[in-house]
């Protein structure tokens, strides 16, 4: 005989694992979109600072071309005609050019314009690895929390098997005791089988709910463990992006050094150090997309991570409108055209189709008419196209005629039966 008190202890612990489950398992799909936005964001980032970069190289390209014309230059053996073009091609691509230039004043300018592309660049590149940083720190975050979740619905589907086991078992004593008091030997032996293999389910099941317990205990160190990695990973690359940053400054300013000595316009190495870093700008490159962030879960005192994040939800709600991107303080028509791309490309809400689907309906319930008016009209046309009178000429019409006349009755009798 069942115990009311502990069939209702039973549903009441079940109906709490059940519900904890289903509350993770909401907030396991909140993680999931928040990752599959911050990808699409970092994804937008990326291509804007690839188009960004791209335009830059350009330039830097140029400077080289504009290199190799002053080379010409430089040439005795060019001609002079060859020489002329080379400097309406300089004078094209935006240098200071005309026919008392000397190369080597050229080749200085050449050098600041090689050297700005090139900051630029760097400037892009670092802006770049500070975009991906922080999205890799981001879903780093998302995924700690969505392993912990992982770990806690485990302990809770331990919990729940445990609970059927205990309850199997109290079921089996239970019958063991009804048969006992029955004294029937089959009924004995088959209730203290089943005792025994509810013993065997518990002991499974407390193994379970402590390794489950094990498993959600060591994600605090877990987490701890992810997040220094990541963070020495990502203070490595920093560093070597500067240390590259600042190799490559050194030599462009020992570069200019040589280039104004050759040009006649000397100047110490800390005024070409000053002018390397003076050409750096400033480019405004959208950095993050202007829309809520989702914050961190502040869990207090006995509160679960579903309701914390019921409590906090209203400061993660998505935006209405279309995300709007920040100007650019600097001309780089890439990024602007893919961030009026971006504005305009908003999702319209689905017309109603109403009629469409009522003619397309229609449509098909007709086909079958349709059709068999077409056969029809085939028919009809073929039946129009067909003699009404048969003109024989024969040089005796009587006799034929007669023949004729017989043949037909003679068929319409054979194809009556007759």
């Amino acid at each position: 005989m069942r115990n009311p008190g502990e069939e209702n202890r039973f549903k009441k612990q079940t109906s709490q694992l059940d519900e904890s489950k289903a509350k993770l398992d909401l907030y396991n799909q909140s993680l999931e979109r928040t990752s599959k936005l911050e990808q699409s964001r970092q994804s937008l980032s990326k291509a804007l600072s690839d188009a960004s970069q791209a335009r830059v190289e350009n330039q830097r390209t140029d400077a080289d071309d504009a290199q190799g014309l002053v080379d010409k230059l430089k040439d005795p053996n060019v001609k002079r005609r060859t020489k002329r073009a080379a400097r309406e091609q300089l004078r094209d691509m935006g240098y200071e050019v005309n026919s008392s230039t000397k190369p080597e004043v050229m080749e200085l300018q050449i050098k600041e314009k090689r050297i700005e592309a090139e900051n630029r660049i760097a400037l892009i590149k670092q802006m770049a690895l500070e975009k991906e940083q922080e999205f890799q720190r981001k879903s780093l975050e998302n995924d700690l929390k969505r392993q912990r979740i992982a770990a806690q619905i485990l302990l809770d589907e331990a919990e729940s098997a445990q609970l059927s086991a205990q309850k199997a078992k109290n079921e089996a004593e239970g019958a063991l005791r009804i048969a006992i008091s029955k004294k029937d030997p089959l009924a004995i032996q088959t209730a203290q089988t089943n005792l025994d293999i509810a013993n065997k389910q518990i002991d499974l099941s407390n193994q379970r709910v402590d390794s489950a317990q094990a498993n959600l205990n060591d994600q605090p160190e877990i987490a701890a463990n992810s997040t220094a990695e990541q963070k020495a990973t990502q203070g490595a690359q920093t560093e070597s992006l500067a240390y590259g940053e600042k190799r490559r400054q050194r030599q462009s300013a020992s570069d200019l050094v040589e280039a104004g000595e050759k040009a006649r316009q000397p100047m110490s190495l800390s005024s070409a150090e000053a002018k390397v870093e003076s050409t750096n700008p400033q480019l405004a490159l959208p950095t993050r997309i202007d829309i809520n962030q989702m914050p961190k879960l502040d869990l207090k005192p006995g509160e679960n991570l579903f309701d914390a994040y019921q409590r906090q939800r209203e400061g993660m709600k998505l935006p209405t409108s279309g995300a709007q991107l920040p100007s650019s303080k600097v001309d780089m028509p890439p990024v602007d055209k893919t961030a009026i791309a971006l504005n305009s490309a908003t999702i319209q809400p689905r017309e109603a189709s109403g009629g469409n689907q009522f003619v397309e309906a229609l449509k098909m319930a007709n086909q079958g008419i349709e059709q068999r008016l077409d056969a029809l009209n085939s028919a009809i046309i073929t039946l129009a196209n067909t003699p009404r009178s048969l003109t024989v000429q024969t040089p005796n019409p009587i006799d034929d005629a007669a023949d004729l006349m017989n043949r037909m009755s003679r068929g319409q009798v054979m194809a009556a039966g007759v």
